[in-house]
């Protein structure tokens, strides 16, 4: 996941899953079960506050993180896009699979749904159900940059 350097020292690696240790303790837990419901609402265009959380509590950090995904996301998109057009399956399963990821560590779950969609489609080799969610996709994304949320921090 492209943003996943980022919070590395704060969500290192145990069995498998991406944790986090709590800051009120020394527990961890999976990062997965943080955001695994809210990515199933595709009606939540972004959790701030969950970001936030999962960030640490850190602000700063949490900026950063949200200015690498708006330098990404066009990137991405084009890489989907490019996939369609050459008919190649396993890129867009790709760049889906780092969209979907870096949505959820956002919070943003809304771009996530529709980014799993792709990610399904294209490992189905159904380019003609990718190409359909291409529109939603970006519909979400943009959605996602006009949230209050996200034009409260610029």
């Amino acid at each position: 996941m492209d943003i996943l350097p980022a919070f590395m020292p704060y969500f290192p690696r145990v069995n498998g899953y991406v944790t986090r240790i709590a800051l009120t303790g020394l527990s961890v837990f999976p990062f997965t079960e943080l955001i695994r419901d809210k990515m199933n609402q595709p009606n939540n265009v972004i959790d701030l506050d969950q970001a936030l959380e999962l960030a640490g509590g850190d602000q700063e950090l949490l900026d950063m993180v949200l200015r690498k995904f708006w330098s990404r996301y066009p990137e991405l998109l084009a890489a989907i896009r490019q996939a369609i057009e050459d008919g190649d399956c396993t890129a867009g399963r790709d760049a889906a699979h780092s969209l979907k990821g870096n949505a959820a560590y956002l919070c943003a779950s809304e771009l996530g749904v529709y980014a799993q969609r792709m990610e399904q489609a294209f490992r189905e080799g159904q380019l003609d159900n990718a190409r359909a969610g291409l529109a939603e996709l970006e519909a979400a994304g943009e959605r996602l940059r006009a949230s209050p949320a996200m034009i409260a921090l610029h």
